[in-house]
C-alpha cells in the first residue's frame, strides 16, 4: 500500500511517498479499498506546525 509519510512539520514538500504493508482487519473490522483521498485545509495547517505550542 502506498502512503504519504510526514516525518517533519512543513508544507507539501515534506510528504514522503512510502510503501507499507496492507492493513489486516481484526475481528469486527473491515478494510476498504480506495483509489483517491483528499486533504483538508486544516490538515495542511496542522502539518505546517500552525497549532504547535
Amino acid at each position: 500500500m502506498r502512503v504519504p509519510l510526514v516525518r517533519e512539520l512543513g508544507g507539501p514538500e515534506v510528504l514522503v511517498p512510502a510503501e507499507m504493508p496492507d492493513p489486516v482487519p481484526g475481528p469486527g473490522d473491515v478494510v476498504i479499498d480506495v483509489s483517491h483521498v483528499d486533504t483538508l485545509f486544516v490538515e495542511t495547517r496542522i502539518r505546517s506546525g500552525a497549532f504547535s505550542d
